[in-house]
């Protein structure tokens, strides 16, 4: 596997798009995104009920989700990778996966988040942190 920074300076200084897509196939993600989540559960060890368990999502919207009809916002996502216990990269990843900014430490909020993750803590207390500093939650409570 090929960093990013690789990638971008091959299709920087290279003028063929097919020998880049040859060149690095392997990088490529060629799960959809619902196989990446299918595959990150059984990695885990978990189920859909442990994340909705861990999450302020309801049943059926997990469901969904998983089943592809619909795609989470970046805050729904959030939250089911900290159900996951997933790491900062594997974050990330799934957030770009899903077609969103990944964490960027120069947004409060989002250093909020990365901080969170890095002291492995839960949904709940990081939606806290977040409040305690003024940022907005990843869920409001019913």
């Amino acid at each position: 596997m090929h960093k990013t920074e690789q990638l971008m300076d091959y299709l920087k200084n290279n003028t063929s798009i097919n020998d880049f897509f040859n060149k690095f196939k392997k990088d490529f993600h060629n799960k959809k995104q619902i196989e990446v989540l299918e595959d990150l559960l059984m990695e885990k060890n978990l189920t859909k009920t442990d994340i909705i368990n861990q999450t302020q999502l309801s049943r059926s919207y997990i469901y969904k989700i998983f089943g592809g009809e619909k795609i989470p916002t970046r805050d729904k996502l959030l939250q089911i990778c900290f159900a996951m216990k997933l790491e900062l990269d594997g974050t990330n990843e799934l957030l770009r996966l899903f077609a969103h900014s990944s964490l960027y430490p120069k947004v409060k909020r989002d250093s909020i988040i990365i901080f969170a993750i890095n002291k492995q803590m839960t949904t709940f207390e990081v939606n806290d942190l977040l409040c305690e500093n003024h940022e907005k939650p990843l869920f409001q409570l019913n």
